[in-house]
């Protein structure tokens, strides 16, 4: 939806223009920032797309890879794409997703049960996101069985 896009850009911006990151010398907003996510999306598609036949594969990104990893507390906004991405569609690729970005811990697998997600972000003390962290947090990394040829 263009409209939805047009918010969240506005929005990111705002927040953009008061940290006054650049890159070669212009400020980097949400538009250069969505060119450069594509670029490292496609990077990792093209990784995850290789046959890895020698033990589990991690992927260990900063934004979650899934709208599913979103704050409860704020719920699905236009700004939520500056947390998260939507790429449930890479998954399946994966044993085990490790995000950042977020203040919220997340720890939930993809639709076809193969790929763990995790976050376990310390947060904020004074918003009490400490009381979710886990500093002692250990995830135990199995290879999930191949997809069936047949599923869908």
């Amino acid at each position: 939806n263009h409209q939805a896009r047009e918010n969240a850009f506005r929005a990111a911006n705002h927040y953009l223009r008061t940290t006054g990151g650049t890159r070669h010398g212009e400020p980097m907003l949400a538009e250069a920032i969505r060119a450069q996510a594509h670029v490292c999306q496609a990077w990792l598609r093209e990784a995850l797309a290789q046959p890895y036949a020698e033990g589990p594969t991690v992927v260990v990104t900063h934004f979650a890879p899934s709208l599913r990893s979103g704050d409860p507390r704020y719920g699905l906004t236009p700004g939520t794409a500056g947390f998260c991405n939507a790429l449930d569609d890479l998954l399946p690729l994966a044993d085990l997703w490790l995000h950042g970005h977020l203040h919220c811990p997340s720890d939930y697998r993809s639709a076809d049960g193969r790929c763990r997600v995790v976050a376990n972000p310390l947060g904020y003390e004074k918003k009490g996101e400490q009381a979710t962290f886990l500093p002692q947090c250990t995830v135990r990394v199995e290879r999930a069985a191949a997809p069936s040829p047949h599923s869908t």
